[in-house]
């Protein structure tokens, strides 16, 4: 059975500092997966913890049909464990969020039901584009670096 993450770990690898360095373009890919291309780079927080940042847009729709996701390789260094997704207005989940830009954030109960663990997704209005959604992200997960390098950084997994 797969361990259970609590939302005291799920929380302390959100809150983890991680820092933007000079050599961060050692740890960047971009790919295309099926209809999307993803931007990837991958950093290691202030706590040793391996962190994977995700920004895929889709070819056909790229201004509502994106996400962009935070993930910690953990329990295990081959699996990235989804912490937060902020996801663009082209789908609807329930009754409550219907084509609206929203994010979704691991949970113990997710997991425990037997669901992908970031299944729990409430609807936002602050942002409502891939470049809103991505500078959300980096605020709520504690990126640091001086503002040149966060912008570099910024711009190259925007593709810009």
């Amino acid at each position: 059975m797969a361990e259970i993450i609590s939302n005291e770990k799920i929380q302390a690898f959100i809150e983890e500092r991680k820092c933007i360095h000079d050599q961060w373009q050692d740890k960047f890919i971009t790919r295309w997966n099926g209809n999307s291309k993803e931007r990837i780079l991958e950093i290691v927080g202030d706590a040793g913890h391996e962190f994977r940042v995700i920004v895929r847009e889709n070819k056909f729709n790229p201004s509502r049909n994106f996400s962009v996701v935070l993930g910690v390789y953990y329990p295990t260094p081959n699996k990235v464990f989804r912490l937060l997704r902020y996801n663009g207005s082209n789908h609807c989940h329930t009754r409550h969020i219907r084509y609206e830009c929203h994010i979704h954030r691991a949970t113990e109960e997710y997991q425990n039901a037997k669901e992908r663990e970031d299944s729990h997704a409430e609807k936002t209005s602050r942002y409502q584009d891939v470049f809103g959604a991505l500078g959300c992200l980096m605020d709520d997960a504690n990126f640091q670096g001086n503002h040149t390098l966060l912008q570099e950084v910024k711009s190259c997994l925007l593709g810009l």
